[in-house]
C-alpha cells in the first residue's frame, strides 16, 4: 500500500480553535504533530481489574483512515473485548467513513461472489466434459462388444 497520502495527512493536520476567548494563543507545544497520536496505550478500567481476566488493557492507534478523515486503531480487553476503533472530529465524519468501509467490503464480497461464480462455470464444463467423455467411451464399448458378437 502507498503510505505517501499517510505522509501528507500526518504533515499537514492541524488543530483548529487554539485561541481562547480572550484572544490568546492557547498553543504551547508547538505544531500538532498526528504521529504522536499513534502507538499503543494502557487502558485503566476498574470494573475490568475487578473481573481479574489477568492481561493489560491495551487500546492499539494503528494509523489513518484511507480518506484521511479519521483515525483506526483496536481496542482489547482480553478475555473480555476485542475490537475495532474508528476515530472521527464528529458524527458527520464517522458516518462518512463507515459508509465508505461499508462499500468498499461490498465490493470485495462482489468481487468474490463473481470470481466463485467463474469457478463453479469452469468446474461445471468440465464435469459435462467428463460425462461426455465416459458417455463416448461406454458407447465404444458397447460398439467392440457388437463387433466381437
Amino acid at each position: 500500500m502507498n503510505n505517501e497520502w499517510q505522509q501528507t495527512v500526518i504533515n499537514h493536520r492541524h488543530v483548529h480553535n487554539r485561541i481562547d476567548k480572550r484572544g490568546r494563543s492557547s498553543k504551547k507545544g508547538g505544531d500538532f504533530d498526528a504521529r504522536r497520536s499513534l502507538g499503543s496505550y494502557q487502558v485503566e478500567c476498574k470494573s475490568y481489574a475487578r473481573l481479574g481476566k489477568g492481561g493489560e488493557a491495551t487500546i492499539e492507534v494503528f494509523g489513518f483512515t484511507e480518506d484521511g478523515q479519521g483515525i483506526t486503531g483496536q481496542i482489547d480487553f482480553p478475555g473480555v473485548l476485542r475490537g475495532s476503533l474508528i476515530f472521527a472530529g464528529s458524527r458527520k465524519v464517522l458516518n462518512k467513513i463507515i459508509n465508505n468501509i461499508q462499500r468498499a467490503e461490498e465490493e470485495v464480497a462482489e468481487d468474490l461472489n463473481e470470481s466463485k461464480d467463474k469457478d463453479n462455470i469452469h468446474q461445471d464444463d468440465g464435469e459435462s466434459q467428463d460425462a461426455q467423455e465416459e458417455e463416448q467411451a461406454e458407447e465404444e464399448e458397447e460398439q467392440e462388444e457388437e463387433q466381437a458378437e
